[in-house]
């Protein structure tokens, strides 16, 4: 197990000691339940302009769509001139 430290808010940690007492179990462990229970229901969501840059690239490769040869060398040019 890794070791974190966090700071809680003073009614949430009083809650945290009640549930372990009542459970007879340690604060560590209600913490590891409810982090394990709400993790387990969070989904990542990436961003919207992430999104769209996959959707891109992925179409590109089903068009067999080639860019610049010389785009590394020349970004500038082809990101600003027009």
């Amino acid at each position: 197990m890794q070791k974190t430290m966090v700071y809680l808010p003073k009614e949430l940690k009083e809650k945290i000691l009640i549930i372990a007492n009542s459970q007879g179990s340690s604060q560590a462990g209600v913490i590891r339940g409810a982090l394990e229970e709400g993790l387990g229901t969070a989904r990542f969501h990436g961003s919207a302009s992430a999104q769209g840059l996959i959707k891109i690239g992925r179409l590109a490769e089903r068009l067999q769509a080639k860019g610049p040869k010389d785009l590394s060398e020349n970004l500038d040019h082809y990101t600003w001139d027009e």
